[in-house]
């Protein structure tokens, strides 16, 4: 197989949002176990050890893999902030921006069901859009959302730059919610 259809190598080339189920799976075992791969994911994934150790190619090891990779992703999908709306975004942004003295935009990337994936600080002037979509595209970010504190208004440069982002998003399927002002009593969008 060409190094650049290994799962591991192309992994790393793409970025993990690239790859099949299959290729995830046998990233994580370590090699293919086509018997497992019979299974739906949601099934295997599910299964107690005895049952997954039945399975041809998985034995204790992979089994106990297995496990900890589900039980580690119900952890973290468990402690996800959740942004349902925008004035759940807003307390969360506040928070984030209130030892700031000077102008700051923060980037937040949620995940399509409103889970805060990541944030980060993107200067105090308008951030890079190529820099913002690659690491909306990076994190798996099925939306996204752009942070301000300082004055709520905005200027036409503003304007502009949020309606470029949303096309720029729109291309790539994530939803762009826009510019956030966050005041320290209320906040205005975009």
């Amino acid at each position: 197989m060409p190094p650049t259809e290994r799962p591991r190598e192309k992994l790393l080339a793409l970025g993990a949002s690239e790859l099949s189920d299959e290729e995830l799976f046998t990233i994580l075992m370590g090699k293919k176990i086509p018997a497992a791969l019979s299974y739906p994911l949601p099934v295997l994934v599910q299964m107690d050890p005895p049952a997954l150790i039945q399975i041809k190619g998985i034995g204790q090891a992979k089994a106990a893999t297995l496990l900890a990779a589900t039980e580690f992703c119900r952890r973290v999908t468990s402690r996800q902030k959740m942004l349902q709306d925008e004035q759940a975004c807003y307390a969360f942004a506040k928070a984030l921006l209130a030892p700031a003295e000077q102008l700051q935009y923060v980037l937040l990337l949620i995940s399509a069901q409103r889970g805060l994936l990541a944030f980060s600080e993107a200067g105090s002037v308008l951030p890079d859009m190529a820099w913002i979509t690659g690491m909306a595209v990076e994190a798996g970010a099925g939306r996204l959302l752009l942070i301000r504190n300082g004055w709520l208004s905005f200027s036409n440069a503003e304007g502009r730059y949020v309606m470029e982002l949303r096309s720029a998003c729109a291309a790539l399927h994530i939803v762009c919610e826009g510019l956030m002002a966050v005041g320290p009593e209320r906040f205005k969008m975009i």
